[in-house]
C-alpha cells in the first residue's frame, strides 16, 4: 500500500467518524455544528489535495551547459515536527501532518493541550491508516531532533521557535510558520449584518 493510498484511507476514516468529530469539535473546541462540519470537510480536503499534489512531485531534468546530467530530486527530509493550534484542532493538524507524510517523512505532532481529545481521536485514525506519526502534548521538545518544523500559532511563539532554531549548530532546519492571521473587516451600510456577525 502506497503513502497516497494511506492518506486517502485516512480521508475515508475521517468521513466515517464525522459524527464523533462534530461532537468533539463542539464540546472541546466550542465550534458550532456548521463550523465543525466545515473543519471536517477541510481535513478531508487536505488529505485528498496533498495525495493528489504528491503525484506531481517527480524528478525534473534540466538542460546542462556541457552535457552533464542535472536532475532535481525531492527526497524526504527525515523527521518532521508539526506544532498545531487549538483553534483549528482537526483541519490544521491534519494538513500540517499529511503534507510532510506524502513526501516520505516521519511526523511528530505537537498538539494543543486544550483540544487533546480531538488530537487523540485523529491520531488514532492516522495509526489505523498505518501512517508514521507520533503524538505529544509536551512543550519540552528538542528541536535539533527534527529535520523540519511546521507551526501555526502566534507571531510571538514563531519568533521564539525561530530564535531557538537559529542558535542550533549543524544543518539549517526548515521552519514553516503561519502566524497571526487575523485581519480587519470593513463593515459598511450595505452589508447583511447577520452574515457579517
Amino acid at each position: 500500500i502506497t503513502m497516497i493510498e494511506k492518506i486517502l484511507k485516512l480521508a475515508e476514516y475521517i468521513e466515517a467518524d464525522r459524527k464523533n468529530f462534530i461532537k468533539l469539535l463542539r464540546d472541546e473546541a466550542g465550534k458550532t455544528i456548521k463550523d465543525a462540519d466545515g473543519e471536517i470537510r477541510e481535513a478531508i480536503d487536505f488529505c485528498r489535495f496533498y495525495a493528489e499534489e504528491s503525484k506531481e512531485i517527480i524528478p525534473v531534468s534540466h538542460k546542462g551547459i556541457s552535457g552533464e546530467s542535472n536532475i532535481t530530486y525531492y527526497p524526504p527530509r527525515g523527521h518532521w515536527l508539526s506544532i498545531c493550534p487549538w483553534n483549528f484542532p482537526l483541519a490544521i493538524l491534519v494538513g500540517q501532518t499529511v503534507a510532510p507524510l506524502v513526501m516520505g517523512n516521519k511526523v511528530t505532532i505537537k498538539a494543543s493541550n486544550s483540544t487533546s481529545k480531538i488530537s487523540l481521536a485523529i491520531y488514532q485514525l492516522m495509526v489505523s491508516a498505518d501512517l508514521d506519526v507520533e503524538l505529544t502534548f509536551s512543550r519540552d521538545l528538542n528541536l535539533s531532533a527534527f529535520n523540519g518544523i511546521s507551526f501555526t500559532g502566534s507571531h510571538e511563539t514563531a519568533k521564539i521557535i525561530h530564535r531557538d532554531l537559529a542558535k542550533l549548530d549543524g544543518e539549517i532546519i526548515p521552519f514553516i510558520a503561519e502566524t497571526s492571521g487575523l485581519n480587519c473587516t470593513v463593515v459598511d451600510s450595505s452589508v447583511l449584518l447577520e452574515q457579517t456577525v
